[in-house]
């Protein structure tokens, strides 16, 4: 049997960003991800995730927004390249605009680099054509960007790797037994050992740890994109035309052209649907979604052609909207890191950072910080010091559940949705605040 000092379970955002760090700090790893590297069935894919500064989600996750700031910025050594490209990200609505206000107020408490527009000034960073209404009032948060989801995977994977981490893609993780001192891990393949184990489950959280309601809601969400008109391309280009999000009423957001005019412009309208299963959700855009993501693309933008291809992701949602970072309750040596909901992807490079932390037992964070990310703050129950697998049933030795077949192991750990970076709603709040892509 082999043996490691800890196994990650789900290598998208959280679980990339785990395998790099825990490897990093010379700690044995194995990482198991159900589908291939970077692919599309989670929260990870999508082209573009918007990273933003300042954060209407609230003030818990503003210090791990600042250090995931300055790490986004040291990946650029290793990628050979910056990842996170500053567009800057123009928030835009009418006045009294919840989004709007709580972006500008959390700048402002923090001292954070921004605008505060009017009317005038959103159409002086809007291609011809906006429509901007005379009262539209907006912010222009001037170190928001984005990244490439794919790419920022890719790198994390690549980096664990050289630091001596073990990657097995197509490889599940289907049951688990807490042990004195440590985890039995069992896949198809293998049967293994290790200290500690990190589930970044994602949309699949719910199958890893069934004897535990732990409280991730998987939401099927769309984005679209659309062909260019070759006399307008030039305005979308990411030096002329910030990360541009509505609330009217709902949230609506536009990405840079990042790929030329050839690429087309993505965009999508943020909803709250109900739960989805992350194994049979429908991977197609319907007709009224194609037709809903036209309608609101003409009411903003001028210069924008026929719908090309749409893409479908996961938001892992908690009732909060705050992630699960901590000690899986009732389960000695078995530690969460997901929930991402929306807008975890922006995260992805501190995530590994606090997994560390947890492990090592030299947080990164003071307590208090951490501390509105606890499970044990919406997880009820007490989960069994035994045994998880599929078998469905419950014995002696533990609590056991049923995943389905292949329905166990970390695919993307959300982080945020996917497509561009996606974001969410504030705690608390009935709807989605910023925007997620």
């Amino acid at each position: 049997m082999e043996t490691y000092d800890v196994v990650v379970a789900g290598l998208g955002a959280a679980g990339s960003s785990a395998v790099r760090h825990l490897a990093a700090a010379g700690l044995s790893v194995l990482g198991l991800e159900r589908y291939g590297p970077v692919h599309t069935m989670g929260s990870s894919h999508g082209g573009t995730r918007i990273v933003r500064h300042a954060y209407a989600e609230g003030d818990a996750f503003v210090p791990l927004l600042a250090r995931a700031h300055q790490l986004w910025d040291e990946l650029a050594e290793p990628y050979g390249a910056p990842l996170l490209h500053r567009t800057g990200m123009l928030i835009s609505g009418g006045p009294g605009a919840p989004a709007v206000a709580a972006t500008i107020d959390c700048a402002r408490r923090f001292g954070m680099p921004h605008q505060v527009l009017d009317a005038e000034g959103i159409r002086a960073l809007s291609p011809p054509g906006t429509a901007v209404p005379d009262d539209a009032v907006g912010c222009l948060d001037v170190r928001a960007g984005y990244v490439r989801p794919e790419e920022a995977l890719a790198l994390h994977h690549r980096l664990a790797e050289e630091d001596g981490a073990r990657l097995r893609f197509r490889e599940p993780l289907l049951s688990f037994t807490c042990v004195r001192g440590g985890v039995t891990v069992r896949t198809h393949q293998e049967t293994y050992s290790c200290g500690n184990l990190v589930l970044c489950g994602g949309a699949w959280s719910r199958r890893l740890l069934p004897g535990l309601p732990v409280p991730v809601r998987p939401q099927r969400q769309v984005q679209h994109w659309f062909d260019l008109a070759p006399e307008a391309a030039g305005h979308f280009a990411p030096e002329r035309f910030p990360v541009h999000v509505w609330q009217d009423p709902g949230l609506f957001y536009v990405m840079p052209a990042v790929d030329g005019p050839d690429g087309g412009l993505k965009c999508c309208a943020e909803g709250d649907p109900p739960p989805c299963d992350p194994d049979t959700l429908p991977r197609e855009a319907s007709l009224a979604e194609i037709a809903e993501a036209e309608h609101q693309l003409r009411r903003h933008l001028a210069g924008t052609g026929r719908w090309r291809r749409a893409a479908v992701c996961t938001y892992p949602q908690t009732p909060d909207n705050h992630f699960l970072l901590g000690a899986a309750p009732g389960h000695e040596s078995v530690w969460l890191a997901t929930g991402l909901g929306g807008h975890g992807f922006k995260f992805l490079p501190v995530l590994g950072e606090v997994v560390l932390g947890m492990l090592d037992g030299t947080p990164r964070f003071p307590d208090e910080v951490l501390a509105p990310f606890a499970p044990d703050r919406t997880v009820g129950g007490a989960g069994t010091f035994g045994t998880f697998s599929t078998t469905g049933t419950t014995g002696t030795t533990g609590t056991t559940g049923t995943a389905g077949e292949g329905g166990v192991a970390g695919g993307a750990a959300a982080d945020g949705g996917h497509g561009a970076d996606g974001e969410e709603r504030a705690a608390g709040a009935a709807g989605p605040v910023a925007g997620r892509r």
